[in-house]
C-alpha cells in the first residue's frame, strides 16, 4: 500500500483481508503500529453522520474467510 493512503483506504484495507493491525514503515525502518480501532476512530471523529452513510453505501467489504463468526 502507498505510503500515503488515506484512513478510508487502510481501513477497507484492514477489514477485506481481517487484519486487525498495519506495520507503518519509513525507509523501510518501522515507525509505527495502525490498529483497525484506530483506523475507525479516527474515520468517526472525522465525518458527520451524514458523511458516514455516503461513504459506507460506497464501500463494499466482503468477509473475510479467516473471520471466525
Amino acid at each position: 500500500m502507498a505510503h500515503h493512503a488515506s484512513v478510508i483506504e487502510v481501513a477497507t484495507l484492514m477489514l477485506n483481508e481481517g487484519l486487525r493491525h498495519l506495520v507503518v514503515s519509513k525507509r523501510h525502518k518501522v515507525v509505527g503500529i495502525v490498529s483497525i480501532r484506530d483506523a475507525l476512530a479516527a474515520l468517526v471523529s472525522a465525518v458527520t453522520p451524514d458523511t458516514v452513510f455516503v461513504r459506507l453505501e460506497r464501500i463494499t467489504v466482503g468477509m473475510p474467510e479467516n473471520w471466525l463468526g
